[in-house]
């Protein structure tokens, strides 16, 4: 049976927090996490992800960063701000992208951005590898 809601009324749920807590480098569950702390793994999980490599996700869930390896300097600083704001702006919690700095490092472009979220402010650092630095 389907809920009848108001005519012209529409029901727009809010993304979960609450998930479960990963540490990726042992691939364990640790428990739980709510609130910043999940937003800001959200964020990793994200962008981590290639986009469009996995069935399980929709073709809206990840990032094109991995696009980038081997690419021109130039090139990789250029598309990766759009990649990291394609990748994470369809999430309504998260407000905006700002505060975006390079840094080159032997064969990688660090990128370093401030996540603005309903929860506060995440500091992200995400590396690039890229070709040419």
């Amino acid at each position: 049976m389907i809920p009848k809601t108001a005519q012209g009324a529409e029901r727009q749920e809010k993304m979960a927090s609450r998930t479960y807590q990963l540490d990726q480098e042992a691939e364990h569950i640790l428990g739980y996490v709510d609130g910043k702390e999940a937003l800001e793994q959200a964020v990793e999980k994200v962008l981590k992800t290639p986009r469009y490599a996995y069935e399980i996700y929709d073709w809206s869930y990840g990032s094109e960063l991995d696009q980038l390896m081997g690419r021109p300097l130039l090139e990789a600083e250029r598309k990766a701000e759009q990649y990291i704001k394609e990748a994470l702006l369809w999430d309504e919690r998260i407000k905006e992208i700002k505060n975006i700095q390079w840094e080159k490092e032997k064969e990688s472009l660090w990128i370093y951005f401030d996540v603005v979220t309903e929860e506060g402010v995440i500091e992200i650092k995400q590396e690039v590898r890229a070709s040419g630095i």
